[in-house]
């Protein structure tokens, strides 16, 4: 059986926070979806986005300077996507561990990353 595709095309931000981790969108058949995880690991089905006010808030990636440039196709049983809005304009979006290479590379001197990069690396050793 063929698996559906789901393309990952934007975030949604419910807050307004300048650093935040969002919700990473993904568009099928013109429909906008959610990814469902199993934790942090793999993705175990995609919901679809019906709030009108959600669809109305989804930022594309375009409009956004990405940090790690993801792959667009995404199926069930792919790695969960995670995605962190450094700021108004730069978005890093992939996978927990691209996350935890991308910020352990930059080094950055950011109390919030530094603390979900710790956050994530502990969660890996378990």
């Amino acid at each position: 059986m063929e698996k559906d595709n789901y393309q990952l095309v934007g975030i949604l931000n419910t807050g307004d926070l300048k650093e935040n981790f969002v919700y990473p969108i993904f568009e099928k058949d013109g429909d906008y979806y959610f990814e469902n995880t199993l934790g942090d690991t793999a993705i175990t089905s995609f919901e679809k986005v019906d709030r009108e006010e959600f669809q109305q808030n989804i930022e594309r990636l375009g409009e956004k300077v990405l940090l790690h440039h993801p792959k667009i196709e995404y199926q069930i049983g792919d790695d969960a996507v995670i995605a962190f809005l450094e700021d108004r304009d730069h978005l890093f979006i992939g996978t927990i561990d691209q996350y935890i290479s991308f910020y352990s590379e930059e080094k950055k001197e950011n109390s919030f990353i530094q603390k979900s990069l710790n956050n994530m690396k502990d969660h890996r050793k378990r």
